[in-house]
């Protein structure tokens, strides 16, 4: 079992460029729910097109606090396919990776990022397949890992 993630591509202006994410963005009038955005994301990114019987769970909603971000609320939607979709990129990503359970929950692939802007900062990480995933995506993953570790 793996899970989807995107390399967003490099543009001028947004703070998560050229990051590793989870498909997602922000809510549009036509929009039902947050879940339709979510399905209407995924499917505008990555032409996976989700039904709401695919989702399995929603994650708890984050609202980080950043100077170096803008304020926003995030909700995390979990979705399960019994096998992998064919991923067609638009021009949002620059890629994506499928990133096995077991690597998102081991010690193994856990690292640090050290960014200056302007000051010294280190984030843990994950890393796999040449993909870091740290901030919001891996506070997301996190929640993920501790939810199917406890139904255990």
């Amino acid at each position: 079992m793996s899970g989807l993630f995107v390399m967003r591509a490099a543009r001028e202006g947004d703070p998560w460029s050229g990051h590793v994410a989870l498909p997602g963005g922000r809510s549009e009038a036509a929009d039902l729910d947050l879940l339709d955005t979510a399905r209407r994301e995924t499917r505008e990114e990555t032409e996976v097109r989700l039904s709401r019987d695919d989702y399995v769970g929603r994650l708890s909603d984050i609202h980080p606090r950043s100077v170096h971000l803008p304020a926003i609320g995030v909700t995390p939607f979990v979705a399960w396919l019994p096998r992998r979709p064919d991923i067609r990129e638009n021009h949002e990503l620059a890629g994506h990776v499928w990133v096995p359970i077991e690597a998102l929950a081991s010690p193994d692939y856990r690292s640090t990022l050290v960014r200056r802007d302007p000051d010294e900062r280190v984030f843990p990480t994950i890393e796999y397949a040449g993909a870091v995933i740290w901030g919001l995506t891996l506070a997301i993953v996190d929640e993920f890992v501790e939810r199917i570790r406890s139904l255990k």
